[in-house]
């Protein structure tokens, strides 16, 4: 790789071989997904071709869902709005920069109302171009140009002026490969990922229902109320409208936080004056967190305190103590996130959990807080496994956004065959 030399542009310096053109200067077809009279909720089936909306473009790749796609008949009726290889799909409302090339895998699939497909010509590479719309420079033109204040949207004209960098072809395709490269990668922690998951959720389920033992254990388990194993709390909100209260020394965690599953920290604080004031209360590190309410799937989720915090009045807190091991009692509510919502009170929908409901719920564990441990032990050294691998793909995330900063600006240069390797070490 190499240091460019540049030249003033419409979009900023470029390298002086680089020319900008517009989007529709090098495309040979545009088509608009069909209108909604032509393709309805009721023309959706659970086994056919897939029907790509925005929703389904996602960080440059194309995800179908189960409950959007159609038959052959519908397929046939609509075949002129069919994608085909090499086209790029690119959703025309809501958030800008949704862009995917059409590889052979969703070649004939439809593409959806809310979505555009382009067919380029020769001179460009389609793989280039799919990357290139979702720079910030192709967001700020299509966002600047869109129509519509509540819900952006796109047309024909706007897209076509949407202002293109482009290097000669042969470097389109050498910036392609490399950043492929880096895609290739993140799709085998992908799927690392997801098996080591599959994985940790068979061995959790065995482990924590009794099924399997680990070797060594023999004794009993027993049913046992929450409310018995420790004491529960639940905290407190200070006043929003007196700032004095806000931003303090504090750790203060909101119902959303329990997400975080381990929690090392958060955003939340409040003053000593604040935690007078209010119901809030400190709890300890090794503490079982479980979300009382929230909108979602908030509610019912179990995290573990790893620092000490205080909470709001929507998260219920079971405070550790001799009876149980909190790690594996983590583990166990976590498992138990839908039988936690059944118990509810309400509707199911619009339910609460509350203290007493947690008090009253059954768990059941070993006796021997040994075994306890042991099987805690165990499931952490896979959540640390798969926590590692994620932290792997996060790497490669940072090192193809910094690539495409680099590589799609000019900033850095690709010469010859060594240029893919090179942009990956």
């Amino acid at each position: 790789m190499k240091t460019a030399k540049f030249k003033d542009s419409p979009l900023g310096p470029i390298p002086q071989d680089w020319e900008v053109k517009r989007l529709g200067d090098v495309w040979v077809r545009f088509s608009t997904g069909p209108f909604g009279s032509a393709l309805h909720a009721s023309d959706y089936v659970e086994d056919g071709t897939p029907v790509v909306n925005p929703m389904h473009i996602l960080d440059g790749k194309i995800v179908p869902s189960k409950d959007m796609r159609i038959n052959d008949e519908t397929l046939n009726r609509l075949s002129s709005y069919r994608l085909r290889k090499n086209d790029i799909i690119l959703g025309r409302r809501g958030e800008m920069g949704r862009a995917a090339l059409v590889t052979a895998k969703e070649d004939g699939w439809l593409c959806g109302t809310g979505s555009f497909s382009i067919t380029l010509d020769s001179s460009v590479s389609p793989d280039y171009i799919a990357l290139y719309i979702r720079t910030p420079n192709c967001i700020a033109a299509m966002e600047n140009g869109a129509i519509g204040t509540t819900i952006p949207n796109l047309n024909q004209v706007i897209v076509s002026n949407i202002p293109i960098a482009l290097p000669p072809l042969p470097e389109q395709q050498r910036i392609a490969e490399a950043l492929g490269e880096v895609d290739k990668l993140i799709e085998i922690l992908d799927e690392q990922i997801e098996k080591k998951r599959l994985i940790a959720k068979g061995v959790a389920h065995d482990l924590l229902s009794g099924a399997k033992r680990l070797p060594g254990f023999k004794g009993e388990w027993k049913s046992v109320r929450l409310g018995e194993l420790s004491e529960i709390v639940t905290g407190g909100t200070p006043s929003t409208e007196v700032p004095a209260f806000w931003g303090g020394d504090i750790r203060w965690m909101n119902s959303g936080d329990v997400h975080l599953k381990r929690i090392h920290d958060v955003d939340g604080r409040i003053t000593q004056l604040g935690y007078a004031s209010s119901n809030a209360r400190l709890i300890p590190i090794g503490s079982v967190v479980i979300a009382l309410a929230g909108q979602g799937k908030t509610r019912g989720t179990a995290a573990i305190t790893e620092c000490e915090l205080c909470t709001n009045q929507s998260i219920g807190a079971i405070l550790p103590s001799e009876k149980h091991d909190s790690e594996c009692l983590y583990y166990v509510l976590a498992m138990q996130y839908e039988k936690l919502r059944a118990a509810s009170s309400g509707d199911g929908t619009r339910g609460g959990l509350s203290k007493k409901i947690l008090e009253e719920y059954i768990v059941k564990l070993p006796v021997d807080i040994a075994e306890q441990q042991a099987i805690a032990d165990l499931l952490g050294e896979q959540d640390a496994a798969i926590a590692a691998l994620e932290a792997k793909r996060e790497k490669y995330v940072r090192i193809k956004d910094g690539m495409m900063r680099d590589l799609l600006t000019g900033k850095v240069r690709m010469k010859g065959e060594l240029a893919k390797r090179e942009a990956c070490a």
